[in-house]
C-alpha cells in the first residue's frame, strides 16, 4: 500500500468533459512557498545609495522599479504618463517628497542634473509647488516665494538654488527663461554671468514687482534671443533700456507702468530698432513726446509688422503724430488701438487720412474689450470715408460696424458676416450695404426681424441677392407665416445653397422640413438634430450610410416619421434606433413594415422598453420576406416578445442575431440549426418579470426538438411548472443528438421523474451524461428514473445527489448499476444507512464504477472503511472516491493503493 500522505486533500475531478456543474468540487489553492529574505536585504539599503544607483538608469526602468514595493516608490522619482491639449503623449517625472532624506549635497546637485538631462531628451520633470517649497525649506533657507522658473521647451523646473549657475552651465539646449518673483543681487550676479555666455536662448520672460534688475548689459551682446517680456513695477529706466537695445529681438512686450522719462528713452530706441516686428506696449498713459519719438521711426521702419496699444488713451496730439508716421510706413500690417475712453469724430480724422495713404495696413482695431471705447458716431464717421483703405478687417466698437465695413470694401478675405452677437440690427441698412458686395457669400444673424418694414427689406434681399451662398437665422420663435415667406423667396433665389434655422417653434421646424424635402441642390439644417438626420434620410443622401439613434431616445412620433422616409430610401446600410414609448403608443409596427420593404438595409439594432405581440408577430413576419438584411440585434427588458419574434427565423435571410437575452440567442440558434452550436445552457434563477413563462418555454423545446448539431443541454429554470416540464421531456423524447442532459437544480419532484422516465423509454437519445441532481423526486421519483436506464445503454455517468433519496432507493440505484457500463456515480447529500453502504460495497466490487462521489452523505469510520476494502477487492478499477463532508479522520485502513480518497482538510 502506499503511504497515506499520498492520499492527501486531491480536489481535482476525474469526471468525464461535461456541462459545467456548479455542485462539483474546485481544486483546493495550495499554500505558496515562503520567500526568502533576499529582497529584504535589498530594502535595507541607505536611501543615498538607492538615489546614486537611480541615475544610471533609464527613466522608464526607475519607473518598472519604483513600481516594485512601496519604500522604492517613495524614493525613485516617480514617472507618470501625460496627454497635453494637442493630444501628444508626454511624460512627467515628478520629484518624490522622500527625496529629501538624501544627505549627500553633491550627491543631490547630480540628481538634479540627472533631472533635467531627462529634459533635454523630451521629458517634461516637475516638482509641485509643495513639494518644492517643503524641499528648498528644508534643504536651503529661502522664502517661500522665492522662485526661479527655468524652461527648456515645456520644462517647468521650481527652485531657488544657492548655486543657479551650475544649473544653467548644464542646460547647453536652453530656449526658453521664466523668472517670476525677488531675485536677490547675488543670484542676478550669478544669472548675468550665465546668460552672457549663452547662445541658446530664444525667449526670455521677466515678472517681478520688487526690486530691479541688472540683467540688462548681459544681453546686450546676445543674438539669439528673439523674444522678450517685461511684466511688472521693478524696472528702473536703464532696465529696460537695456532690455530693448537687445540686437535681434523680434517681440517686444512690455507690461510695466513706467516713468515718463523712462517711455520717451524706449520709444526713441524702438524707432532705431531695425530687427523688431511685433511690439504690444500697456501703458497707463503715452505722452505725446514719446509717441513722436515713435512716428518717427515708423516712417523709416521697414520690418514692424504689428503694433499693438493698450492703455487708457491716445490724447489727440499723440494720434496726430502717430498717424504721420502710418501714413508714410510701408511694413505695419497690424494696429490695435484698446483704449478705455471715449473718441470724438475730430480724433478719428487724422486716423482715416492715414488709413487713406497706406498701403501695407491689413487689421485696425480701434476699440477696447470692456464698455469705453470710441463712440458710435466716431467710428460710424471712420467707416464712411473707407473707400481708399486697403484695410481688409476692421474691428470698432460695434459688429455690426465691421459688417458694414466688410459689404462697402468688398475684400476678396472677407467672406462672412457674423453679428450672431449683435443685438438690433438695422435689416434695411444691412440689406442696402449688400447690394455691391460679390464675396460676402455666409451671414449669420442672430436677432429677431420684428417689425414689418424689415420683414419685407429680409424677404426680398432673399428674392434678389446674388452672392449669399449660406445663411443661418437663430430666432427662437419664428413665426410660421415669416417661414412660409421665406421658402417662397427661395424658390426665386438660386445661390442660396445652405440654410440653418435654430427655432424652437415645432411647426415652423415640421414646416421647413417638408419643404426641404424637395430641394434638389439646397441643404437644411435646423434645431433639431433628428430633423436633420430624417432630412437627409427623406432625401436618400449619398453620404448616409449609418444612423445611430441610440443616444437619443425617439417618441412614437418620431418612429413613424422615420418609417415613412425609410422605405424608399436604398443609401442607408446600418440603423440604430432607442426608443422610450410607452407599449400602447409605439410606432414600431410602421417602422418593422418599412423595414421589410427597404432594400438597402443589412443591419439594424434596435431598443426598447418592451414588444407587443403584435408588433413582434409584425416582425416576425418580415424577417421571413426580407433578403437584405443580415445582421439583427434586439434589446427588450421582456423575453416574451423577443421569443414570439424568432417564430419562423429558420426561414430569415438574418446571419447574425444578437438580443439582450440568452433564451432568445439559444432559441435562434436552434431553429437555424447551427452546425456550430453545440451546447445549449439556459440558467435562469429570476422571479417575477424576467422568468421564462409557458410561452417562452414553447418555444424554446420546439426549437430543441427539431435541431440536430446541440449535444449538450442545459435547462435550468427555477421551480419548473408541470407544464414546463411536461414541454422539457417532449423536446428531449423527439430529440436525437444529445449526449450531456442537465436539468439539476428544477424542483420538478416527483412527477415531473416520472415524465423524464417516460420520455427517456421512448426516446432515442444517445445520452452518456444524466443529471437529475437538486429536483427533490424523493424514493418513487428516483425508482423511475433507474426504470428508464436500460433503455440509454450508453449512459456513462448519473448525478441523482441532492434528493432526499431513502436507504431502499440508494440499494435499487446501485443493483442497476451492476447492470449497465456507468462508469461515475454522484449521490452526495443523501443520507446512507448500513443497507446502502452494503449495496455501495457490492456495486463497487461487480459494477465498472471507477469515480464515487459520497461527500456529505453520513460516513463514519467503520462505514468508510468498509467502502474502502470494497475498493481494494476491485482490483484498481476505482480511482476516485470522495468523502469529503463525513467528518472522517484519516487513517491506514482508509488508504487504497490507486484510489484517491478526498477527505476535509
Amino acid at each position: 500500500e502506499m503511504p497515506i500522505n499520498q492520499h492527501k486533500q486531491c480536489r481535482q475531478s476525474r469526471l468525464p468533459p461535461s456541462l459545467d456543474d456548479p455542485r462539483s468540487h474546485k481544486p483546493r489553492r495550495m499554500a505558496s512557498p515562503s520567500s526568502d529574505d533576499t529582497f529584504g536585504e535589498w530594502q535595507s539599503l541607505p536611501t543615498d545609495l538607492w538615489c546614486h544607483v537611480a541615475q544610471f538608469l533609464h527613466y522608464r526602468d526607475l519607473a518598472h522599479l519604483a513600481m516594485t514595493c512601496r519604500q522604492l516608490y517613495r524614493v525613485l522619482p516617480l514617472f507618470l504618463p501625460k496627454r497635453d491639449r494637442t493630444g501628444a503623449q508626454e511624460e512627467e517625472v515628478q520629484l518624490p517628497l522622500s527625496i529629501m532624506s538624501v544627505q549627500d549635497e553633491e550627491l543631490l546637485q547630480r540628481i538634479l542634473m540627472r533631472a533635467m538631462g531627462w529634459c533635454r531628451a523630451g521629458v517634461v520633470w516637475r516638482c509641485t509647488e509643495r513639494q518644492a517649497r517643503l524641499f528648498l525649506s528644508r534643504r536651503y533657507d529661502v522664502s517661500p516665494d522665492a522662485r526661479l522658473s527655468i524652461a527648456t521647451a515645456q520644462i517647468a523646473f521650481v527652485a531657488a538654488h544657492q548655486s543657479p549657475e551650475q544649473l544653467f552651465d548644464t542646460l547647453d539646449n536652453l530656449e526658453t527663461l521664466s523668472l517670476h518673483g525677488r531675485v536677490n543681487p547675488q543670484q542676478q550676479q550669478q544669472l548675468a554671468a550665465c546668460l552672457h555666455t549663452n547662445e541658446t536662448l530664444q525667449h526670455l520672460s521677466i515678472t517681478g514687482h520688487t526690486d530691479s534688475l541688472t540683467l540688462g548689459p548681459a544681453l546686450a551682446n546676445n543674438t539669439s534671443l528673439v523674444s522678450l517680456r517685461l511684466a511688472g513695477d521693478m524696472f528702473g529706466s536703464s532696465d529696460v533700456h537695456d532690455f530693448v537695445r537687445v540686437l535681434n529681438v523680434k517681440t517686444l512686450e512690455i507690461d510695466s507702468q513706467l516713468p515718463i522719462d523712462t517711455i520717451d528713452l524706449v520709444f526713441r530706441e524702438l524707432a532705431n530698432h531695425r530687427t523688431l516686428q511685433h511690439i504690444a506696449l500697456k501703458q497707463r498713459n503715452y505722452p505725446a513726446s514719446a509717441i513722436l519719438q515713435l512716428s518717427s521711426g515708423l516712417k523709416s521702419n521697414s520690418t514692424l509688422k504689428s503694433l499693438k496699444f493698450s492703455g487708457r488713451q491716445l490724447d489727440a496730439e499723440a494720434l496726430r503724430y502717430l498717424c504721420q508716421g502710418l501714413g508714410i510706413n510701408k511694413s505695419l500690417e497690424t494696429l490695435v488701438l484698446c483704449q478705455d475712453q471715449a473718441q470724438n469724430r475730430e480724433s478719428f480724422q487724422p486716423l482715416a487720412a492715414a488709413l487713406v495713404a497706406n498701403r501695407t495696413l491689413k487689421h485696425l482695431r480701434v476699440c477696447s474689450k470692456g464698455s469705453f471705447g470710441p463712440t458710435w458716431e466716431a467710428c460710424e464717421q471712420l467707416i464712411s470715408e473707407c473707400g481708399m483703405w486697403k484695410l481688409e478687417l476692421l474691428e470698432t466698437c460695434s459688429t455690426f460696424l465691421d459688417a458694414l465695413f466688410i459689404l462697402q470694401t468688398n475684400h476678396p478675405a472677407n467672406t462672412t458676416i457674423d453679428l450672431s452677437k449683435q443685438l438690433g440690427i438695422d435689416y434695411i441698412r444691412l440689406f442696402a450695404a449688400y447690394e455691391g458686395n460679390t464675396h460676402a457669400y455666409n451671414l449669420i444673424l442672430n436677432a429677431a426681424v420684428s417689425t414689418e418694414e424689415q420683414s419685407q427689406a429680409f424677404i426680398n434681399f432673399l428674392k434678389t441677392n446674388t452672392t449669399l451662398r449660406a445663411l443661418k437665422l437663430s430666432q427662437p420663435m419664428l413665426p410660421l407665416d415669416f417661414a412660409q415667406a421665406i421658402c417662397a423667396a427661395l424658390s426665386e433665389n438660386q445661390t442660396l445653397c445652405h440654410l440653418s434655422i435654430a427655432c424652437t417653434n415645432p411647426k415652423t421646424i415640421a414646416f421647413f422640413f417638408e419643404q426641404a424635402t424637395t430641394w434638389q441642390h439646397r441643404q437644411l439644417v435646423t434645431s433639431d438634430p433628428f430633423m436633420n438626420v430624417l432630412l437627409q434620410v427623406a432625401r436618400n443622401s449619398r453620404n448616409l450610410h449609418a444612423l445611430n439613434m441610440i443616444t437619443q431616445t425617439l417618441t412614437s412620433d418620431q418612429i413613424k416619421l422615420l418609417a415613412k422616409y425609410l422605405v424608399s430610401n436604398t443609401q442607408l446600410h446600418t440603423l440604430v434606433i432607442s426608443s422610450d414609448s410607452t407599449a400602447e403608443e409605439t410606432g414600431l409596427v410602421d417602422l418593422f413594415v418599412a423595414i421589410g420593404q427597404n432594400t438597402g438595409l443589412t443591419n439594424f439594432r434596435l431598443r426598447v422598453e418592451d414588444f407587443l405581440p403584435v408588433e413582434a408577430k409584425e416582425l416576425s413576419r418580415i424577417m421571413t420576406h426580407n433578403t437584405t438584411l443580415e445582421t439583427l440585434r434586439l434589446t427588450c427588458s421582456s423575453r416574451d416578445p423577443l421569443l414570439i419574434a424568432l417564430n419562423g427565423c429558420e426561414s430569415w435571410n438574418v446571419k447574425h442575431f444578437e438580443s439582450s437575452d440568452a433564451a432568445a440567442n439559444a432559441v435562434f440558434s436552434l431553429r437555424q440549426n447551427d452546425p456550430t452550436f453545440k451546447k445549449l445552457d439556459i440558467n435562469i434563477h429570476e422571479n417575477g418579470k424576467s422568468r421564462l413563462r409557458d410561452v417562452g418555454m414553447k418555444y424554446l423545446t420546439e426549437a430543441l426538438a427539431a435541431n440536430t448539431f446541440v449535444t449538450h443541454a442545459r435547462i435550468c429554470v427555477t421551480k419548473i411548472l408541470p407544464t414546463q416540464m411536461s414541454l422539457v421531456c417532449e423536446a428531449v423524447a423527439a430529440n436525437t443528438t444529445i449526449t450531456h442532459l442537465d436539468l439539476a437544480d428544477n424542483d420538478f419532484g416527483t412527477a415531473g421523474a416520472a415524465e423524464l422516465s417516460s420520455a427517456l423509454k421512448c426516446g432515442s437519445l444517445p445520452l452518456v451524461w444524466l443529471n437529475v441532481a437538486g429536483n427533490k423526486i424523493k424514493s418513487k421519483g428516483a425508482e423511475a428514473i433507474i426504470d428508464a436506464l436500460p433503455a440509454i445503454p450508453r449512459l456513462q455517468h448519473l448525478d441523482i445527489s441532492n434528493n432526499g433519496l431513502l436507504g431502499g432507493a440508494v440499494e435499487k440505484v446501485m443493483a442497476a448499476i451492476t447492470l449497465l457500463p456507468i462508469t461515475s456515480v454522484n449521490l452526495a447529500k443523501t443520507k446512507l444507512k448500513d443497507k446502502a453502504v452494503s449495496a455501495i460495497s457490492t456495486a463497487l466490487a461487480k459494477s465498472s464504477l471507477s469515480t464515487l462521489n459520497l461527500s456529505a452523505t453520513h460516513l463514519t469510520t467503520k462505514t468508510a472503511a468498509q467502502i474502502a476494502n470494497a475498493c481494494r477487492s476491485a482490483e484498481g478499477r476505482v480511482q476516485q472516491i470522495d468523502l469529503s463532508g463525513n467528518r472522517l479522520a484519516m487513517c491506514e485502513e482508509l488508504a487504497v493503493e490507486g484510489c484517491t480518497i478526498l477527505f476535509d482538510a
